[in-house]
Parts: C-alpha cells; structure tokens; sequence
C-alpha cells in the first residue's frame, strides 16, 4: 500500500486546549496542527497515561499531514474533572463528545479517526460504539476486550495488579489517587468472578454497534492477542487484521496505520478492507501471509495430539513464590511467574514425536487437561506450548492459564470443531466450584492463538506448572491423564 508523502517540518510545541464537556468539566487536549494549515483529517487518542508522554506519535501523524490530538481522561493529569472508575459511562461519553467537537472545528475537514494502544485501543472501541458524528475509522493496538478475561483475572487469576499504582499514582490528582486506587481493589481486582461491572465496562459487550471501519492491530506475543482476535471476529462492519512478531506497545504501527488512515479520511490508495484483509506473520519461517479471513475452515483439519503417554505425576507448589524463572522466555516480556506470560519455569514437560513434513499451524488450539487430585480443593494451571528443533534448541509458542475452580465451560458460546469438541472454551467465571478429590476432572483451557511453520524433526512439547489456590499453604502433586489432548489447527497446503 501506498504511503502518504510526508512534509518536513520542525518540532513545535502543542498547542493547550481545555474542551468543555456537557456536564460541564474540562477536558486537557494536546493538538498538533497539521503542517501547511489548511483543514485536515484529525486522529484522536484518549488516555489515562499522561498526553505529553505521547508527542512522539502525535508529530508522526503531522509528518503524513494530520491534525493530531492527545486528550488526557477525566481525572488524570490536566483534565481537572472528578475520576468516576475504570471505562466509565462519563469518560466515554467524553470521548465521544470529543469526537463530535474536533469535527466541528475550522481546523478539521469533517473526518475524524482513533488512534492508541492497549488502554487506548479498548476505549476507542468503546467510544466508537456510540457512533458519534465525524468518526470516520479507529485502529485499536494490542487491546484488551474484557476487563475481566483479559486485563485483570487472566483465566480468574488476579493479573496487572500493578496498573493502579502506575495509573493513579502519577495522576496529580489527590481525590483521583484515592479514589482510583480505592476502587479498583474494591471493585475490580478482588471480587473473584465476572460480574455485571465488568460487563458494562468491558468493549465487548459493545462491538456489534461498531459500524466504522476498524483495523485490529496484535502481536504474537502480546498478552492481549485473545482481544484483538475476537474484535476481528466480532465486529460486522469493514474490517482489517493484522498480527505481527510483536510484544505489547512495541510494534511500529505507522506502517500499517497510515495507509488506513489515508484510505478512509482522505480516499487514497486501495481498500485495505478488501485488497489484504488479513496479514499474519508466521512464525517458524519469519514471513509476512495475506489472507481473506483468519481462519480458512476448508483448508483447515483439527489433529489431535496426546503428548502424555502414561499418567505422570506433577508437583503442585505451595504457592507462587516458588516457582522458578523460564529457562527461555520470549524476548518481548519481563516481570515474574504471577503476572506475566512465558516468564514461568515448567515443573512437568512432555514431548511429542518430531513432524517428518512442513506443518503449517494457524488459527486457535485447544487444550484439554485431564487430572486427579488427592489432596487440593483449587488449583492455578499453566500450560505453555513450545517447538524443540532437531538440535535441541526451544521456542516457546503459545501458553494459557485457568484457576480449577473456574472451570465451567459455556459450550454454546465457545469455539467447537464441527464434531462439537471445545476448541477455545467460554470460561463463564461466574461461580467457583472447588475440585472433586480423588476424581478426575477434564478441564478446557483457553490458550492463544498460533500462526506457526514446524519443520521436519521439529517435537511439540507441552510444559504444566501448577500453583495452589485452595486455603492450604503445603506442596502437593495431582496426576495429569493420558487422555490429556490438545488439538492443532493444521492447514492442508504447504508452500
């Protein structure tokens, strides 16, 4: 696709605007004119993060010829209006007045787009539900979709604790760090379950109102890759997919952002919707794929694989302080085994036999856990996904996690083969049921993704770690089934 041509100019400072709303608070925007004056296209983002950290991706815009705007959301930073909680009903609605005026404005030609990343991306899904006059296109990067599922009980267990101190904190708000922090334990992190809040704040409840054109930018190795599949999958207007070899927030986005941007404000170049609707990076032989949909059904047939053989015995850690670190986590992630994806060490490993063709893998996995415990009412499982090459050498894939007690599966609404086995399963988190001793249970867990090529002598390997999470603090093991499964979506063509 064609770039815009790009106009030389020099860093100025951002013009200060405070923009009423109507309930009459102020909101702080940073607008970057467009370089030659003349009305232009405006891209938009709404942050919690602070606007002036954001001058970098505004200037950009202006160099392709756009009126850039970085609004700080109510109650953080310069936006001097009472903080109402996490994706609230007023911030939105904010956001989507925000649209609305920057349309208005002599320095707009009557187009306006969203732009932003992870936080940013869910609200402009959120906004562009309310359909707001002048929303011409939004580009939601790696963004989550559920506050529950995806931001803060990754499979039920609490995840991005971290977020309210790194948010809040830095507010220059005193009533917003108390009132931010105050309710994001309260109401957010520490009820267990899924819950009617959640629901209301969380993007997905809204996407089939989405009616503008919307480009869903992920990455393999990004912990909100879940999200941005199922905006794809769920939004039934124009749409674009794109997934690269990428962590959270570290993809250069521009590439695929302008052409997008200048096809639906200003008409140029093809339709990106129709002429590479969907492009995948794979994995394995590093190379960009063009596609017409994310999953081709009819190139597609579900192996399954049994990669334990015997029934093995499993240590079960007392709790996740003694877990180690991942002998070969991806490059795109820091943090501990608590809170982060492929940073976990595996206390059970089990390989398959190696592929004797070209494998391509591409679309969701499903993964069947079937185990026995003695001793533990509630139990944190992870299970990881690698590729070990013929000489030895481990690439981790893909991993997911779910608390035991969370394991009621809605069947109707999770992903299924056409023989009806769960592929991705529709954790419902909205009771806890605590495990059956002595019994085995099968669980469906919900993994990422994969868009990946094995090679001849390539071995699947499948790595458990499991966590208490019953009122007990002592180590302990269960016992992981033959009948164990997972199933692979393997493309019938090799190129």
């Amino acid at each position: 696709m064609a770039n815009s041509v790009k106009t030389s100019m020099q860093p100025v400072a951002p013009l200060d605007l405070r923009i009423p709303m109507s309930d009459g608070a102020l909101i702080a925007v940073h607008r970057y004119p467009a370089p030659n004056g003349a009305p232009a296209p405006a891209v938009l983002m709404t942050t919690p993060y602070m606007k002036e950290g954001n001058a970098g991706w505004a200037r950009r815009l202006n160099e392709c010829g756009y009126e850039a705007l970085i609004a700080d959301v109510r109650g953080i930073n310069g936006s001097q209006a009472r903080y109402e909680g996490l994706f609230s009903e007023r911030e939105i609605q904010d956001g989507a007045e925000l649209v609305e005026w920057i349309a208005r404005q002599p320095f707009c030609d009557g187009g306006v787009a969203l732009g932003g990343a992870s936080y940013c991306g869910a609200n402009q899904l959120l906004i562009a539900a309310r359909q707001p006059k002048g929303l011409r296109c939004i580009a939601p990067t790696v963004s989550p979709v559920d506050t529950y599922r995806d931001m803060f009980h990754r499979g039920a267990m609490p995840t991005h604790v971290w977020w309210p101190t790194h948010t809040y904190l830095p507010s220059r708000q005193t009533d917003t760090m108390q009132r931010g922090l105050v309710g994001f334990f309260n109401d957010v992190l520490c009820p267990p379950c899924d819950n009617e809040a959640h629901r209301r704040r969380s993007p997905e409840a809204g996407l089939t109102k989405i009616t503008c054109p919307v480009l869903c930018l992920g990455g393999w190795h990004d912990y909100f890759l879940r999200g941005t599949i199922r905006v794809f999958n769920l939004v039934s207007g124009p749409k674009r997919l794109v997934v690269g070899p990428w962590g959270h927030c570290e993809s250069d986005a521009f590439d695929e952002l302008i052409p997008w941007l200048d096809y639906w404000l200003r008409g140029r170049g093809p339709n990106p919707t129709t002429s590479e609707r969907v492009r995948l990076f794979r994995t394995g032989i590093d190379r960009w794929e063009s596609r017409d949909d994310w999953v081709n059904t009819a190139r597609m047939q579900w192996q399954r694989w049994h990669l334990i053989t015997t029934a093995a015995a499993i240590p079960v850690h007392a709790n996740i302080s003694t877990v180690g670190a991942a002998l070969n986590p991806k490059r795109q992630h820091a943090g501990d085994a608590r809170d982060g994806i492929s940073v976990w060490a595996e206390d059970g490993v089990f390989d398959g036999e190696p592929v004797t063709a070209v494998t391509d893998l591409t679309g969701p996995i499903g993964v069947r856990l079937v185990m026995c415990s003695s001793e533990c009412r509630d139990l944190d499982l992870r299970v990881r996904l690698s590729v070990v090459a013929a000489d030895g050498s481990c690439l981790q894939l893909v991993e997911g996690r779910l608390r035991a007690s969370h394991r009621a599966t809605n069947v109707e609404k999770s992903w299924r083969t056409n023989d009806g086995e769960v592929v991705v399963p529709w954790h419902e988190h909205e009771r806890e049921e605590l495990l059956p001793l002595g019994e085995s249970v099968a669980i469906d867990m919900e993994v990422d993704p994969i868009c990946h090529r094995l090679a001849p002598g390539d071995r699947l390997r499948m790595g458990i770690t499991i966590v208490r999470a019953d009122d007990v603090v002592a180590p302990s093991s269960v016992i992981i089934d033959p009948q164990t499964r997972i199933l692979l979506p393997v493309e019938t063509h090799t190129n």
